[in-house]
């Protein structure tokens, strides 16, 4: 797998108070309670986007992943916006659609590729499918 290491440092136009700030200064340090401290912030680490915003490696996959230093990986959950997903579905792209309960939706489109977007609230993928049901036809929706 190739990588593409984001170097973790100290940016004095932000906010001291930035994660990423704050685990750079901690990180550099060899005094225990900094130690501590790091390991503590590190638990404020729980997804991707916060993976990233720390300043921490994205490796080169598919899907986009993101390593913490302790070893936690995160995987970039979408692979587009819902505006983007919302276009697809009123040009008549989609064949099929899947929809989770944590609100993600994967469109499979008629040219086999695949979409993957957050829908702002549950359901709203129904309601855009409905609205094109005349001009693309069934859409078959399956949720879990």
């Amino acid at each position: 797998m190739d990588r593409i290491v984001q170097t973790i440092k100290w940016d004095s136009t932000l906010n001291e108070n930035t994660l990423a700030n704050q685990l750079f200064k901690c990180l550099v340090s060899s005094y225990s309670e900094d130690k501590e401290k790091c390991d503590e912030l590190l638990k404020q680490i729980t997804d991707f986007d916060s993976c990233v915003m720390a300043g921490f490696s994205i490796l080169k996959s598919n899907p986009v992943q993101c390593q913490t230093i302790d070893g936690r990986t995160f995987v970039q959950e979408t692979n587009s916006t819902w505006e983007q997903a919302l276009l697809t579905v009123n040009n008549c792209e989609v064949k099929k659609v899947f929809q989770t309960h944590s609100r993600l939706v994967t469109l499979t489109l008629k040219n086999g590729n695949k979409l993957i977007a957050k829908e702002p609230q549950i359901d709203d993928i129904i309601t855009a499918v409905e609205a094109v049901e005349s001009k693309c036809g069934k859409i078959p929706i399956a949720t879990e």
